[in-house]
């Protein structure tokens, strides 16, 4: 299932080296969260604020469906690692 990832700017070297880690997660329960297509601009807004920062980006993730948690409108959540071969590239994100 191909869906999105928004992280600071700052954490896209590690990530594109070691992937999303759920051990590196800030959340409860150690969840990496992801998002459909139609919810990246309010992902967006959210990192920004939680991380107080404009620099974030945007990564498009390829993941089991098997391993994600029921979606809430378009809201995923996984508690598994997802690899940096999962990791096909970065959403062009202008706002």
């Amino acid at each position: 299932m191909k869906l999105f990832h928004v992280t600071p700017q700052r954490n896209k070297v590690s990530i594109m080296k070691h992937g999303l880690l759920v051990s590196r997660a800030m959340t409860l329960g150690n969840t990496i969260w992801l998002v459909s297509r139609d919810r990246v601009a309010a992902a967006v807004d959210h990192v920004r604020i939680r991380h107080g920062t404009r620099d974030v980006v945007v990564l498009y993730v390829d993941v089991n469906r098997r391993k994600l948690r029921n979606p809430i409108a378009g809201v995923y959540g996984t508690t598994k690692d997802i690899t940096p071969r999962q990791i096909l590239g970065e959403l062009a994100w202008e706002g």
